[in-house]
């Protein structure tokens, strides 16, 4: 899947984003930038212990993608590798 179908698919309603954020996490502002730059849609989550169970997340930032039951969590991840990743799913 492009990252232009990836963002349609979101922008759509079809596929789920939600990045998830804790409030002195020195990193998270990264992600959310590079999703920014990227145009990838997502909802922000600042999470507590209980959500990070519920979600199966061990660390944050971490972006949450969803689709009929599929389910991809990709860590922070420098701009470039993160834009071959999301350019190359399979959810």
């Amino acid at each position: 899947m492009s990252l232009d179908s990836l963002i349609q698919n979101i922008d759509s309603g079809k596929y789920k984003a939600t990045v998830f954020t804790s409030e002195n996490c020195p990193y998270c502002p990264e992600l959310k930038h590079n999703l920014d730059i990227l145009g990838v849609p997502y909802k922000e989550t600042t999470v507590d212990e209980d959500i990070l169970e519920e979600f199966e997340i061990k660390y944050v930032p971490v972006l949450h993608l969803s689709n009929n039951g599929t389910t991809v969590v990709i860590q922070n991840e420098p701009l470039e590798k993160l834009r071959a990743r999301l350019s190359n799913l399979e959810i």
